[in-house]
């Protein structure tokens, strides 16, 4: 398990699946599993200017590549950062 401060943020501690459930049947979302999610996590983190290195720490990761792998960056983020590149220059 891994806790950072007080909070865990990562383990393996048993999936509140009714819970879960629940929370997709009132939201009305069809075809989604908890599962879904690992690629969530890591993107947001990355898009909000966390540096890999941090987000397999997070997350537990061994290996960079595993991050890499499930941190995916939008099309409008990406365009915001070339934007922000291209004003630099000026």
């Amino acid at each position: 398990m891994r806790v950072v401060g007080e909070e865990l943020v990562w383990g393996r501690r048993r999936f509140p699946r009714g819970a879960w459930n629940r929370a997709v049947a009132e939201a009305e979302v069809s075809d989604f599993n908890w599962h879904d999610l690992r690629h969530s996590a890591p993107s947001y983190l990355a898009m909000s200017g966390a540096r890999l290195r941090d987000i397999q720490a997070i997350l537990g990761h061994q290996a960079i590549v595993t991050t890499t792998r499930y941190a995916h960056l939008t099309e409008d983020h990406l365009s915001d950062v070339a934007a922000r590149a291209a004003r630099w220059g000026e």
